[in-house]
């Protein structure tokens, strides 16, 4: 009698953790869902904002790139720190 009690008290157990580990493998997906949804939502507005100011963010690009590949200024800047 008392090893089936035993039993009887492991399998509730065993039943009892699983499903606790199935209610937290639960509420992990729901949180992982939730990262995901907030990562989708911030990709499109980056990209409604980029397409929105695209004008703008091309000459911005285009004079940024100007002024770092202008060879006139950066042979002069090295021809002056090396006369120095």
């Amino acid at each position: 009698m008392h090893q089936v009690s035993d039993r009887l008290m492991r399998k509730q157990t065993i039943a009892k953790a699983g499903r606790k580990l199935r209610q937290v493998c639960r509420t992990k997906r729901a949180k992982m869902g939730m990262g995901t949804l907030e990562v989708v939502i911030i990709i499109a507005a980056l990209l409604t904002l980029a397409l929105f100011f695209s004008a703008e963010i091309k000459g911005f690009a285009g004079t940024i790139a100007d002024k770092a590949f202008q060879e006139t200024k950066v042979l002069a800047e090295l021809e002056k720190d090396v006369g120095q």
